[in-house]
């Protein structure tokens, strides 16, 4: 029994009986093998064959391309469908892998960037990271001490020992120096310790 088809030919090409031009087919495609219509396919099989399609609702497909995106069962991919390979331009599927040729992989657990990674200003974030942390450009305020603790030899003891604590503030790569109204001393209770002396040195 020969497979039944729909054709429908919709624009003539010139004045003779068979001067027309297929603009779809509907079931077997067989006769169409090869040719654009079915994108080269030398088997083709049972389908639609036209210029546009359109559907109200879902499609279900297990294999496939749209647009160049290839489909298979649980992955999409653009190339020849290696994870994290530069055959691959793009690669996802249902295990969590993604991606973008072997510059960008995700294994579902390990993200790894090949190349450089760029801040908005175009600057690459491994110079940038330098630069905050050379010696000549990184910042910093260093707070130390003489002594951590003075103690009193008895509860009516009102003389402590040591009798002053010197804090000592070293800066890096600042462009003010520290100065008295910068520093700010605070008791246990609250309230601001006043008349110390600050001293710079240069």
């Amino acid at each position: 029994m020969r497979a039944r088809r729909l054709q429908t030919q919709r624009r003539r090409t010139g004045s003779g009986l068979y001067d027309v031009e297929l603009r779809s087919r509907l079931g077997d495609l067989s006769g169409l093998a090869n040719s654009s219509y079915v994108f080269g396919n030398p088997s083709p099989g049972f389908g639609l064959a036209t210029d546009n399609v359109f559907l109200q609702g879902g499609i279900i497909a297990r294999t496939g391309s749209i647009g160049g995106i290839e489909m298979e069962a649980g992955k999409l991919y653009i190339g020849a469908g290696n994870h994290a390979n530069s055959d691959t331009g793009f690669y996802v599927d249902s295990g969590s892998n993604f991606s973008l040729g072997d510059k960008l992989t995700w294994d579902g657990s390990s993200l790894v960037v090949r190349g450089q990674l760029r801040l908005e200003d175009g600057q690459n974030v491994q110079d940038a990271i330098n630069e905050a942390t050379a010696s000549n450009t990184a910042k910093s305020l260093i707070l130390t001490s003489d002594s951590q603790v003075m103690a009193f030899d008895s509860a009516s003891d009102n003389t402590a020992t040591p009798s002053n604590i010197i804090f000592s503030i070293s800066q890096q790569n600042l462009t003010a120096s520290i100065s008295a109204s910068n520093v700010t001393i605070t008791t246990a209770q609250s309230t601001n310790v006043t008349g110390f002396d600050f001293d710079t040195l240069q």
